[in-house]
């Protein structure tokens, strides 16, 4: 390009100027770029003329001065017909953003470690079951299961139980758990494993409602005990006094604080107190053939001294035979199971691991059962008082 073609150019320019294609505003401006491109040397126009080529956004001159050899740039207006300009922040003056530069990157909130979160977030979760209804003061079960972790093992699970309880577990399972008040709450798990702890990693929300009527429909004396017994409910805890001689051998008395159910049957309580009336005074859980001084029976107990029995009858009238453990004081969870007539027992000092106390045993019993609270004295001038807590049936 040369200079006949710049001049043209500008001749171009003029013809725009004098035909009216400019905004009365822009007449004088470009009026003035003409003047400027007339006056240029001729290296000068082919410079500006190649710029106006390699920036095709705008149809720009922007000239030099004469002798400034193409080092000092003076300002031109410009036709722009490109979209509308974003303003600089410096100065206030106008220019186009190059689009082609790379923009920074926005990691999504669910690539980013933030506030307690270590590693990727949300990446982890465990599977939180349990009932969406539970009574004060009644033992609730949560079952942790089905963890994703792509990071590796977990190492503990930190259970909130929201209403200011928490708990920390090593293994999945069933944990129980009672609510004093009545009202809702979100349970939520926090796991941590290798890269850190999770918050939240699990949740699952439970309405609390007041403590309902006592699980057990009737209160009695077993075998004609001297002394009266009784049994309450209050505020979740069950209080059974009861006398007797005992249960064991052919005939037993006691207080017994029970319902009667059908079928396959589970009773677990947490016995967490037995009066030191005599050393073997009994308190426990009983599933029962009836309410004969004589039934068939199953019960796991616990006694003042620490001794836990799983106790049974085969058939009515018939000898007792029992599996005992020592050291094994009140707080304790009992748990008694019947399948069909198999019989099984089961202990935890936690109520969240629990073992088996003895083999399971075989008992004939009649498909409609007694299952419930029993308590004796093994003391007939003295009742023995005997507290629970954690009670369910199923």
């Amino acid at each position: 390009m040369n200079e006949v073609d710049v001049r043209e150019r500008a001749g171009v320019q003029r013809a725009e100027i004098d035909g009216g294609h400019c905004q009365p505003g822009d007449r004088a401006g470009l009026q003035a770029d003409v003047d400027a491109a007339s006056n240029l040397l001729p290296g000068d126009a082919i410079a500006a003329v190649e710029r106006t080529e390699v920036e095709p956004r705008t149809r720009q001159f922007q000239p030099l001065r004469r002798g400034d050899a193409g080092h000092r740039r003076v300002a031109a207006r410009s036709i722009d017909i490109s979209p509308p300009l974003k303003q600089d922040s410096v100065q206030g003056r106008d220019h186009e953003v190059d689009e082609r530069r790379p923009r920074r990157r926005r990691i999504p909130e669910h690539h980013a470690g933030f506030g307690p979160f270590l590693g990727i977030r949300n990446a982890v979760h465990v599977l939180l079951s349990g009932k969406a209804t539970t009574d004060a003061g009644m033992a609730y079960t949560l079952t942790l299961s089905a963890v994703n972790d792509l990071n590796g093992a977990p190492m503990q699970y930190a259970v909130n139980w929201g209403d200011g309880g928490m708990n920390t577990y090593t293994t999945l399972g069933s944990v129980t758990h009672t609510f004093a008040n009545a009202g809702a709450v979100n349970i939520t798990v926090d796991l941590t494993d290798a890269t850190g702890t999770y918050r939240s990693a699990g949740a699952l929300r439970v309405t609390v409602v007041p403590a309902s009527a006592s699980l057990f429909t009737s209160s009695v004396d077993i075998g004609s005990p001297k002394l009266a017994g009784s049994a309450s409910l209050s505020n979740g805890i069950y209080t059974v006094v009861g006398e007797g001689i005992d249960i064991w051998n052919t005939t037993d008395q006691f207080h017994y604080y029970y319902k009667n159910v059908s079928g396959d049957a589970t009773i677990i309580a947490q016995v967490t107190s037995v009066q030191n009336v005599n050393s073997w005074a009994k308190a426990g859980v009983m599933i029962r053939n009836g309410t004969a001084a004589n039934a068939a029976f199953a019960d796991v107990v616990v006694t003042p001294a620490g001794y836990l029995a799983f106790q049974s009858r085969a058939n009515a009238g018939g000898a007792c035979s029992q599996t005992v453990l020592t050291s094994k004081e009140a707080p304790q969870f009992v748990k008694l199971l019947r399948t069909g007539n198999s019989f099984a027992a089961w202990y935890s000092a936690d109520g969240k691991v629990w073992a088996q106390l003895g083999a399971a045993r075989t008992i004939a019993m009649a498909p409609a059962v007694t299952t419930g609270l029993a308590v004796t004295s093994i003391n007939t001038a003295a009742t023995c008082t005997a507290t629970f807590a954690n009670v369910s049936t199923m």
